[in-house]
Formats: structure tokens, C-alpha cells, sequence
């Protein structure tokens, strides 16, 4: 019985996402991300990817870091080119997100809160419909989510050197999707002085160098390699080009477009959300235990405004 914390959110999720696997298409980037995956391992070249062509006439790919494109890339050698093999690792990324989230929650509110947050996000459409693709968001999610794991350690145990071990999985959300990863930072800093452990803010700094180290080599051997093509798209293009297209009032989502997407899409989960809302605005807290709905805030307005 201890077990169904983790094993119901789990089967759950699998419940919803193998049931016809294959069904449709390449839809979405998962048809070219997928051939830069099988390519990159069929031919060897996986720390500098290629998006098309062979030989001389071959085309880096400097949009993404590697990480996720390796991963796919084995399943897709290994079980031949098909949907299902592509499609198949993000199931498992997708799953490792749920657990995350199950034990990040059981160590900060305990396991029946942990059962229910489990089995909200396995069953929250817009969570488990990105299982039909190559899903990059995912793999960094699931990265971000064992980070904050390990910081809930921290935090509710008082074991600090958790911070730094959060590092590691940082830096794996830094191969995954450029410097979006980073973001994680600041979110545990403001929890940390929401908490009253400021003092604490050296060893996230820990934590963040961890990071740095996971994901430098490859970007500082890029720099080397490739010098200014891969500075100028990686950095330019899809760094700065992005938050200069995101800050163009003609290209710009509106400022509510977050919110209008959860009023739309949360559902049947929605209304309980408003209800805690609705708590929180008469001054009655969520919990005994204000760790959890303070990183749970912290969360949603930082992501929610990036």
C-alpha cells in the first residue's frame, strides 16, 4: 500500500499515453528532430549534430544542445524509424515527471497530497498530450523537476549540500534547451528568502557552479569548433532573436496569454485551483506546512510571465 503513491500515478500516465502509440503522424517538429537523432548515431556524429545533407555538403544543427537528440537517437537504432520509436522516449521522460513531481510533493506535504498531485498531472490533457512527440519541453521538465527534488530535500531535511547536488540535473536541462534552465535559479532563491533561509543562498550558488560544469563543455568545444556560426545562431538566433520576438509589440503574445491558455485547457482540474485561490485571498493557508505552497507559487509567476 505504501508503493501506490508511485505505482498509481505511474500507471496512470501509461494508461494514457501507450494506448496507441502509433497512431497518426509525424507531426510537429518530431519528423525532423527524429532524423537528426537516428543520423547523429547512425553515422557517429553526436556532439556536433547535422540537420541535413552528408559529407562537405553536411549543415550543423546549432538550434538545440544534444542531449535529448542522443537519447531518441538510440531508441530510433535501435528499434527501426517508426512513431512509436520516437515517440516512446518522451513516454518515459513524461513518466520520470510524474514520479519527480510525486516525490518532490511527498517530501514537502507528504504522501497523500503526493498521490493526488501525481494523478492531477497524469491525467491533465495538456501535460500528456505532448507524450505524441519529440518533445524537448519535456526532457527539460523532467531535468527541472528532479532539481526541485532535491531541493525539497534540502529545504525540509536541512541537508544544504541538496542544493548542489540539484546542480547536476540544471546542467542536464542546459543540454537539453539553451540556458532555459537557468531560470530554475532565481525560482529557488526567492523560495529560499520566502522561507527565511537566505543564508542558505551560497549553497544554491554551489549549485548553479554544478551546473555550469555540466553543461559547459560542450558548449565551450561549440565555440571552438564553430566559432562565430555557432555564436551567432545559438546565442543570436535562438537566444536573443527569441526574447527580441517575444518583446515585439507586433509579435508578441499578450501578457494574459498563460492564464487564457490554463483557463482553456486545465480542465477538470480548474475549478479546485480557484478554489485555493479563493482561500489563499480570504487568508487561509493551503497547508500546515507553507514550504510547498510557496515554491508552488513562486512557480507558476515566474513561469508563468517568461
Amino acid at each position: 500500500m505504501r508503493a501506490r503513491v508511485w505505482l498509481l500515478p505511474m500507471l496512470t500516465l501509461l494508461s494514457v499515453t501507450l494506448v496507441k502509440l502509433g497512431q497518426g503522424d509525424f507531426r510537429s517538429d518530431t519528423g525532423w528532430y527524429a532524423a537528426i537523432a537516428e543520423q547523429a548515431v547512425r553515422t557517429g556524429s553526436l556532439w556536433t549534430l547535422y540537420s541535413d545533407g552528408s559529407g562537405a555538403s553536411a549543415q550543423p544543427y546549432f538550434n538545440k544542445p544534444p542531449l535529448a537528440f542522443w537519447i531518441h537517437g538510440v531508441v530510433l537504432r535501435a528499434g527501426g524509424i517508426s512513431l512509436e520509436a520516437a515517440r516512446l522516449p518522451t513516454v518515459f521522460a513524461a513518466l520520470g515527471v510524474v514520479l519527480a513531481t510525486v516525490g518532490l510533493v511527498r517530501t514537502l506535504s507528504g504522501p497523500r497530497v503526493a498521490l493526488v498531485s501525481g494523478m492531477t498531472l497524469a491525467l491533465t490533457y495538456e501535460f500528456f498530450r505532448r507524450t505524441r512527440e519529440i518533445s524537448l519541453d519535456m526532457w527539460q521538465l523532467l531535468f527541472l523537476m528532479l532539481a526541485l527534488w532535491a531541493a525539497a530535500i534540502a529545504v525540509k531535511r536541512g541537508r544544504w549540500h541538496w542544493l548542489v547536488i540539484a546542480g547536476a540535473p540544471i546542467g542536464l536541462a542546459l543540454m537539453t534547451k539553451p540556458l532555459m534552465g537557468l531560470v530554475l535559479a532565481p525560482i529557488l532563491a526567492a523560495w529560499l528568502v520566502w522561507l527565511g533561509e537566505a543564508r542558505r543562498l551560497g549553497w544554491l550558488a554551489g549549485g548553479v557552479a554544478v551546473a555550469v560544469l555540466v553543461a559547459l563543455p560542450w558548449h565551450a568545444s561549440m565555440i571552438a569548433l564553430h566559432g562565430e556560426t555557432f555564436v551567432g545562431q545559438y546565442f543570436g538566433v535562438e537566444i536573443v532573436g527569441r526574447v527580441d520576438q517575444k518583446l515585439s509589440a507586433s509579435d508578441s503574445q499578450p501578457a494574459w496569454f498563460y492564464q487564457r491558455l490554463i483557463a482553456k485547457s486545465y480542465w477538470p482540474w480548474l475549478p479546485f485551483a480557484a478554489l485555493a485561490v479563493w482561500s489563499l485571498v480570504r487568508g487561509r493557508g493551503l497547508s500546515r506546512e507553507r514550504a510547498g505552497p510557496a515554491l508552488a507559487v513562486v512557480w507558476l509567476l515566474v513561469w508563468a510571465n517568461v
